[in-house]
Parts: structure tokens; C-alpha cells; sequence
């Protein structure tokens, strides 16, 4: 009968049903603030958050952030060697890593939860005591020499041809390679002093109490005195371009439009992932490429290797897009090609494709790792304050909202990034005609 055991099997264990997440925000008496979200999982990740990063930078730092991520849990603090500080962290299970975006500057450990605390004091160590010794920062040089991934400074070119490279979110967050040598001891001190304004911290965990997060940053950050709000310029679209010619056999090409920043940008994401991605290497069986846009226009074309949409969002702007190679003679062609299916999208989407498109973007917010959470999280708080009702946003966009969004974009002019063999893309001016 179906409502016995079978003999000589485990017992059946109840399933007992999952605990609901629990999200928390508390803002300590001199402004940091704390937030968490408890999964009830046994793994936990914390972090301290310094807001702006590389957008707080001037000429004289420009990739500070950077090499302040590099020497994360490298150097000395004023109490700890480097050494001592891994040390601790592994003696409990324990690991931390550093990690810069467009906006912040990101400190963080994960462990086993019976040892948030340990995480809390190595990470508070290092973003809010390291010592930026000369023969550190002279290593922390080296380091970021080799630490030039090709896809960052990609991401850097098509932001700065948007908002110009020296203003707000067009500043690199990759070190610029003529300015390494002029990051100074005294100039990183005066950076991260700035940074470390009460206000512009955030201290963010998964699946941790928020109690306990709270007593944490309390001891670790309550102490830190405010001199004013931390002051940000409003970000600004200008559209432009950026070439960078590195040669070779292929050709990369970007073409963005503005979005606005938060989470007013949530039709721009679902309309990159209704352009969605392809590739002629991988066909697109099994991967959803099928169901996008750009996963169809890319095996009917003949001659684009790989394309794929994207929506950056930041605080106050953000960019959608289209990034697509091919060989180094169609350049020309492979603009016509992303502006053909980026108007394409302005002509109107159906239900059916809008809505696969949502799920793929709550897909991909439920798999977000725990690091990756905590960075939305924190992101959230340094913007607005709060959190933000991530599924509610995905769920108010309609195909219509989608269709308004792309026409919204388009209105404005282009912002270009090319590199490889750039010979045969066409100049700014050509390929704003096409818009």
C-alpha cells in the first residue's frame, strides 16, 4: 500500500517546510549601515562596503580602487601583519577576498556561521586599518600591471565613450597602466580616508543573524566619527566612442544607449535578456539561446561569431546594449547588425518572449551566489537607503513597458567601443546615421 514503508528502507523523514529569507536594515547612531538577509543556510559571507570606488577618484588616483583591492588581505593593518590576518581567518575554516565594482570597493569573508565574528574583525582590519606602507604599495603596483583582464577594460571603454572618462561612471575601475607608478602611500591614504566617511559604509551579510551582523558593526565601526555626507556628482550621458586598437584577426563591437539608474532600469534589463546571447560555437541547443533574439539573428546572419545584449545599472544611470564580434573585415557590417536588432526591439515584443525573459532574469537573481547577493544588497542601501523588491520590479514590466524603454533609448545618441582589428568600423558620426 502506498502508505507503507517498504521494508528494510530508511524511515521516510517529513519534509519540513523552508524557512522564509529574513532581509534587515539598521542604521547605527553615526550612519553606517547594516544589512542582511538570512537564507538559513550554514555557509555565511559578510562584507564591508566603501560606496563610490572608482567614481570618488581624481586624476592624481585614478585606479586607486584597484590597487586598494589587490592589497586586500596582502599588506599590513595598524594592529596585524597580512599574515596574521589570513592566519586567523583560516583557523576558523575561513576565507576573505577583496573585490571592486564601478560604485564601491568591497571587503569580505565567508565561513561556517558559528564564525561571523572572526569574518567581521578580519574584514573591518582591512578595509578601515590597513597601513598602505610604501614597499606594500609598491607590490600592490606589480600587481595590478597583470591584473588587466581584456573583458574589464572592454566594460571600462564603452562607459567611458558614454560618460565621458574622467566624470562619474565613465572613470576605469581597471588601474590605467600610465598612472600605476604615480599611485602613491600618501595618495591612497587620503583616497580611502575619504571613502571611509561613516555614511559611505555599508555592512552587508547572508545568512547571518542580523543581530549579530548589527553588534558587529557596532564594535567594529561605531567608533568612526562623521566629518558631512559623503558628496557624489550626478552621472551625466554625453554618448560617444572609444577605440582600441589591439590587432588581430576579429573585431568587438559595442553600441549603448542611456537607462535611467535603480530600479527604474528594470525594463532595460528584461530587454537584454530578451536580445539574450549567440554564439556559432555553441549553437545555442540547450542554452536558451533558441528564445532570444540575438541567439536567432546570430546563426542567420553567417557572419557573426557571437553576440550578446547587456543592461549595466548603477545608482543614478546605466547603459543597454549590444556587444558582438566577428572577423576583422566586417566591422562595418557588424554595426548594421546591432542596430538592426536593437530598433528591432522597438518595433514592439510579444507576450510570450517578454515573459520568458523575466524568467530568465528571476533565474538568474535566485542563483545569484551569496558574494553577488551581498552585493545587490549593499548596492541597494548606498543608492536608496533600503532594499528593493527585486521580484515585484520584474514582475510590473509588460511587453509594452519593454517596447517604451527601447524607444526611450534610442532617442538619445549612441556610445561606441570597438577593439581588435578596428580598421573597417565606420567613424562615430556613420554609425549614428543608422540609429
Amino acid at each position: 500500500a502506498l502508505d507503507e514503508e517498504f521494508p528494510g528502507l530508511p524511515p521516510v523523514v517529513p519534509s519540513v517546510p523552508a524557512e522564509k529569507a529574513v532581509s534587515n536594515v539598521t542604521t547605527l547612531d553615526n550612519g553606517v549601515r547594516v544589512v542582511s538577509v538570512d537564507n538559513h543556510g550554514p555557509a555565511a559571507t559578510v562584507g564591508v562596503y566603501l560606496g563610490q570606488g572608482p567614481r570618488a577618484e581624481n586624476d592624481d588616483v585614478r585606479g586607486a580602487s584597484h590597487i586598494v583591492s589587490q592589497l586586500a588581505f596582502v599588506q599590513r593593518s595598524t594592529s596585524k601583519t597580512g599574515l596574521r590576518i589570513n592566519r586567523e581567518l583560516e583557523d576558523a575554516g575561513a576565507k576573505g577576498w577583496s573585490e571592486v565594482g564601478r560604485e564601491f570597493i568591497a571587503f569580505k569573508a565567508s565561513s561556517l556561521r558559528p564564525y561571523v565574528g572572526v569574518c567581521a574583525d578580519a574584514v573591518a582590519e582591512v578595509a578601515l586599518h590597513s597601513e598602505f606602507r610604501p614597499w606594500d604599495v609598491a607590490e600592490g603596483r606589480e600587481r595590478v600591471k597583470t591584473d588587466q583582464s581584456a573583458d574589464r577594460q572592454f566594460e571600462d571603454a564603452i562607459h567611458s565613450a558614454a560618460f565621458y572618462d574622467t566624470c562619474t561612471l565613465g572613470k576605469n575601475v581597471v588601474a590605467p597602466q600610465d598612472n600605476i607608478e604615480n599611485l602613491s602611500r600618501d595618495g591612497l591614504v587620503s583616497f580611502m580616508g575619504a571613502l571611509t566617511e561613516p555614511s559611505n559604509i555599508v555592512v552587508a551579510g547572508v545568512n547571518v543573524s542580523h543581530d549579530e551582523l548589527v553588534a558587529n558593526a557596532k564594535s567594529l565601526c561605531g567608533h568612526l566619527e562623521s566629518s558631512g555626507d559623503a558628496v557624489s556628482e550626478k552621472a551625466e550621458y554625453v554618448g560617444g566612442e572609444t577605440r582600441i586598437r589591439s590587432g588581430g584577426k576579429s573585431v568587438k563591437v559595442s553600441v549603448a544607449f542611456p537607462t535611467p539608474g535603480g530600479v527604474d532600469a528594470m525594463p532595460f534589463q528584461v530587454l537584454a535578456e530578451i536580445l539574450g546571447s549567440g554564439s556559432v560555437y555553441t549553437k545555442g541547443r540547450g542554452l536558451g539561446q533558441g528564445n532570444t533574439r540575438l541567439g536567432k539573428s546570430v546563426s542567420e546572419s553567417g557572419f557573426v561569431t557571437s553576440a550578446s545584449g547587456f543592461s549595466h545599472t548603477h545608482s543614478d544611470a546605466g547603459l543597454v546594449g549590444i556587444t558582438a564580434e566577428a572577423f576583422a573585415e566586417q566591422g562595418d557590417q557588424l554595426v548594421d547588425f546591432i542596430a538592426a536588432n536593437l530598433k528591432a526591439i522597438a518595433s514592439g515584443v510579444s507576450d510570450s518572449e517578454c515573459n520568458a525573459a523575466k524568467n530568465r532574469l528571476r533565474l538568474k537573481h535566485a542563483n545569484m551566489s551569496s558574494s553577488a547577493q551581498m552585493d545587490s544588497m549593499a548596492s541597494q542601501v548606498l543608492s536608496t537607503g533600503g532594499l528593493v523588491d527585486t521580484s515585484s520590479a520584474i514582475s510590473s514590466v509588460t511587453a509594452a513597458s519593454v517596447k517604451a524603454a527601447a524607444d526611450m533609448a534610442l532617442q538619445s545618441n549612441p556610445s561606441i567601443a570597438s577593439t581588435g582589428n578596428i580598421s573597417s568600423v565606420p567613424r562615430y558620426s556613420s554609425v549614428a546615421k543608422r540609429f
